[in-house]
């Protein structure tokens, strides 16, 4: 049996552990931006071109106008955290559990980070859901991490915000996932 990590992350935080929640409602830093008003039928539809933009933007590639800016801001935000070397959407799999991380690399240090974009229609860029943070803490597992930056880069399109929160302890979130993952076992 094949789980997704975004399953894997909804079915622990139904049990509402403690360790799952994000320790502040402030972001580590926000910026705005403006840009050309988008069209989106739904924030999912949102969160994939928003994804694929920027997985284009890295590579060098042609993204629609009113995707550079943001794509831009992220790529700002991500170099005030300290990103030096980037990965975007690699698939991950170990044993059962597999998934596609959105954005994972080193900081100037050395350091991984694990990086979740979410792009949100709402008018606030708010912080991570339980199972947001679930979710990083699983592809820090899977990447072999044991205490990475865990990032979760929120994109507020229609307010025209990234807020960008960072965890930089991460070890206690992903040291309780790994116990529940074997006890799963």
């Amino acid at each position: 049996n094949i789980m997704q990590v975004r399953n894997l992350a909804q079915q622990i935080e139904q049990t509402a552990p403690d360790w799952a929640h994000w320790p502040t409602e402030i972001p580590t830093s926000s910026y705005r931006y403006q840009a050309p008003a988008l069209n989106h039928e739904g924030a999912m539809q949102a969160g994939q071109q928003l994804h694929e933009a920027f997985c284009n933007y890295t590579s060098g590639k042609w993204i629609t106008p009113a995707l550079y800016t943001p794509c831009l801001i992220i790529e700002n935000a991500l170099a005030d955290i300290g990103v030096h070397k980037i990965h975007s959407e690699q698939p991950l799999r170990q044993g059962s559990l597999c998934g596609q991380v959105d954005l994972h690399g080193t900081l100037k240090n050395d350091r991984p980070v694990v990086i979740e974009l979410k792009a949100t229609l709402g008018e606030f860029a708010t912080k991570p859901r339980p199972s947001e943070l679930i979710q990083l803490a699983t592809y820090a597992h899977l990447l072999g991490h044991q205490n990475p930056l865990l990032v979760c880069l929120r994109v507020a399109l229609r307010q025209q915000r990234v807020n960008a929160f960072c965890l930089e302890e991460s070890s206690p979130i992903i040291d309780q996932l790994q116990h529940h993952i074997a006890a799963a076992a």
